[in-house]
């Protein structure tokens, strides 16, 4: 099962977490793999992001909990285009 069904399945809260990176290149997505970003990530002096904790949430049903995670986080981000949208405590998105 997935981290968002244990969650629900056990009653275990969910903290929404949405990370800002001020430069596009420091977000893991697309085609990237993760040790060569991983390098390059690292290599770096600085990397500099916005952490936004949200709301703990408490659903006990999987589907709801997640998208109930995921608006928050959606909706916290003012530039979707410098995100990651990266995950919640008890789960990724």
């Amino acid at each position: 099962p997935g981290t968002f069904e244990l969650a629900a399945s056990h009653s275990i809260p969910v903290m929404p977490i949405a990370i800002e990176y001020e430069d596009n290149k420091d977000v893991w997505v697309g085609k990237n793999t993760f040790i060569p970003h991983f390098i390059k990530s690292f290599s770096k002096e600085k990397i500099c992001v916005n952490v936004t904790l949200g709301p703990i949430i408490q659903r006990y049903d999987a589907k709801n909990l997640k998208q109930d995670a995921w608006k928050w986080i959606h909706n916290s981000l003012p530039d979707k285009k410098n995100v990651l949208i990266a995950q919640a405590i008890g789960g990724t998105l």
